[in-house]
């Protein structure tokens, strides 16, 4: 959990971290904003804030982190949504 800055921390649905840009889980497609996604914030069993991106078909793509403030999440997902879509894919995958 971070208390400020720009470090978002997106995972996906099985806790995994992911590198901004990488592409869509079931399919070759950056981590853009389809039309037909949308991005939800809530606040989790904590009490902490939350934003996920949610795919056209309900599943979660990617979840952020924690948050202690609304207006924090926000600025963090604001900064996802500026900076996603031009965001190189770093491979770390080793093969």
């Amino acid at each position: 959990m971070k208390g400020g800055g720009r470090d978002v921390g997106l995972r996906d649905k099985h806790g995994l971290d992911l590198a901004l840009g990488l592409s869509h889980a079931h399919g070759d497609r950056r981590l853009g904003f389809a039309m037909k996604d949308k991005i939800e914030l809530y606040t989790d069993n904590a009490g902490f804030f939350r934003f996920r991106i949610m795919s056209g078909n309900g599943e979660v793509i990617v979840t952020s982190e924690a948050y202690f403030g609304k207006d924090e999440a926000l600025e963090n997902l604001e900064s996802v949504k500026n900076s996603a879509a031009s965001a190189p894919v770093v491979d770390l995958t080793g093969s």
